[in-house]
């Protein structure tokens, strides 16, 4: 090798270097703007550093190494606690942490086979440009199927600039993305066109500052008016080890702490109680249970307050009314499914109303495909035995009903609850579907104790603002070791305990008058989007034009 082909060499590993530290740097700017930081100024130009590599790149796996290497900086920066590493108390579900690492920034990378064809074909002027609608379009991709986890999203990366997303009971959660990045997208053009020359006052600089200014200006519009109406809710934290309650030999004790923190909510005036997720590591409500499950009836009926829990749930069926994908025990001939769910339960003798959760956690609540190909849940099985349910069937809203002194059951004052399990709430369609139906309140049952001290439970806070906002309804949250609150229809957080400490928290919600644009027409950003880029890709491949 002559001496100028080494330092041929030398450059390009040098150029490479700095194109990789620039390609992490993005992913790094892009986590920070989510929580614990956090720093939501990053959001409109954290592509900047990655733009300035893929606009040169013209080669198809190059540009899905950038976007992989990109994402995966991402990931670790953003769901590094999803293996309880600070734990250490599981190896499946470090193990799956690991995993997920690299498949997350995998599937959040498919947006460069999108990207790719329209590259080749038009050039990377009108790829980039049309990049938002891509990285939008995988967004929504990941929300759907078995391997769903539609956390680090463009649109949830806002979640902690109150003033800019309060549009979003327009756009949503996807819209918001969607101008996150075409901020991006513009500003990047504004510096490349004023280092060429161009000035400050280019088209893409006005353009940038039009798509800041509409939101904050949005933000000062004042909101519709509310029903009006309050009530006061007790949320129980009451920071059980999650690895020792599921050992299941101490019922009895769990039921009296969440009684005696119930106890002082009732006396802080609470109208209403909410237990977190599982409160009780065991299917009460499915006969096998009588006598907690009276405890729990006898509780209610003694105190007049209605209790919304998170709880296992058990249901038999025929072979003849089965649901698909329902389990077969082969000793009793019956058929059965399990969920995540949550009930409610009311004060005299009403029935109990019960919601199975929809969305599931991958590996952690629900091996993907093993409802397709059952052999594959018998080799993988979280230590805690829950990654075995099934997914709910539909959005059930939850209706408090108030009576008046005669007994007389008042509907016109009833309270309609959209319930979310944990990780429902990462999902802005799907908390729309239910709240559209009439709900006046989002009650969030979770429990974020699992993963730690860690960046997770309060990511998983924030993102509750969103819905808040999509749906103009007042977010309640009952965590089993943090983080309980209230967040308002504007996104705000009124009231809030700290992680890993046993308490209650007494707060009044201001319910909801009625829909949003969004939560009425959620489906319509996400066709768009889905029509515009395959438009685009089935252009790439069919029109006769092509970039030099």
């Amino acid at each position: 090798m002559t001496e100028n082909n080494v330092i041929n060499v030398g450059k390009e590993d040098k150029s490479k270097r700095k194109a990789r530290i620039r390609l992490v740097l993005s992913g790094a700017l892009f986590g920070l703007a989510f929580s614990p930081v956090p720093f939501p100024f990053t959001l409109f130009f954290f592509l900047y550093p990655f733009l300035s590599i893929i606009e040169k790149e013209e080669k198809g796996r190059e540009i899905y190494k950038s976007f992989y290497l990109m994402m995966l900086s991402a990931s670790f920066v953003l769901v590094y606690w999803v293996g309880a590493f600070t734990e250490m108390k599981d190896h499946f579900l470090m193990i799956s942490g690991v995993v997920l690492f690299f498949f997350n920034a995998m599937y959040l990378s498919f947006q460069a086979l999108l990207y790719i064809p329209v590259r080749k074909r038009f050039g990377s002027r009108t790829a980039i440009l049309l990049l938002p609608v891509f990285w939008s379009v995988n967004d929504l991709f990941y929300m759907w199927g078995d391997f769903s986890f539609p956390w680090i999203s463009a649109g949830h990366a806002a979640s902690n600039f109150n003033s800019f997303i309060q549009i979003a009971d327009i756009i949503g959660s996807p819209g918001i993305g969607l101008l996150v990045l075409y901020i991006n997208v513009f500003f990047y053009f504004a510096v490349k066109k004023f280092r060429e020359g161009g000035g400050y006052a280019n088209r893409f600089s006005w353009a940038t500052g039009v798509l800041i200014i509409i939101p904050l200006l949005y933000s000062a519009f004042p909101l519709p008016q509310s029903s009006g109406k309050t009530l006061s809710v007790g949320l129980i934290q009451p920071d059980l080890d999650p690895y020792d309650k599921w050992a299941g030999d101490n019922l009895d004790a769990i039921m009296e702490d969440y009684f005696s923190l119930s106890d002082q909510a009732i006396q802080g005036g609470a109208e209403m109680l909410v237990w977190p997720e599982t409160a009780l590591p065991a299917y009460i409500f499915s006969g096998a249970y009588p006598a907690e499950a009276q405890k729990i009836y006898d509780y209610v009926e003694r105190t007049q307050i209605p209790l919304l829990t998170g709880m296992p749930d058990l249901v038999y069926y025929g072979k003849e009314n089965a649901p698909p994908h329902s389990k077969f025990n082969e000793q009793m001939d019956y058929y059965y499914r399990t969920h995540n769910a949550a009930f409610l339960i009311q004060p005299g003798g009403k029935p109990v109303q019960r919601y199975g959760k929809m969305k599931l956690v991958p590996f952690g609540e629900k091996i993907p495909l093993a409802d397709k190909i059952p052999i594959i849940g018998k080799f993988i099985k979280w230590g805690v035995g829950i990654s075995g349910w099934n997914e709910g069937i539909d959005t059930t809203l939850l209706t408090v009903t108030r009576e008046s002194e005669s007994g007389k059951e008042l509907l016109s004052d009833s309270v309609s609850i959209t319930p979310l399990i944990c990780y429902e709430s990462v999902y802005p369609v799907h908390t729309a579907e239910f709240s559209k139906r009439g709900a006046n309140l989002i009650a969030v049952v979770t429990n974020d104790s699992w993963y730690g001290n860690t960046s997770g439970p309060y990511q998983h806070r924030d993102f509750a603002k969103l819905r808040a906002v999509e749906n103009r309804l007042p977010v309640i949250r009952a965590a089993n070791g943090g983080i309980s609150c209230l967040i308002n229809s504007r996104g705000e957080l009124k009231a809030s305990l700290s992680m890993y400490t046993r308490d209650y928290l007494v707060v009044d919600a201001e319910l909801g008058a009625g829909g949003t644009i969004y939560n009425r027409y959620a489906e319509v950003i996400p066709w768009m989007l889905w029509i515009i880029a395959i438009s685009a890709v089935l252009m790439s491949f069919f029109s006769r034009k092509k970039a030099e």
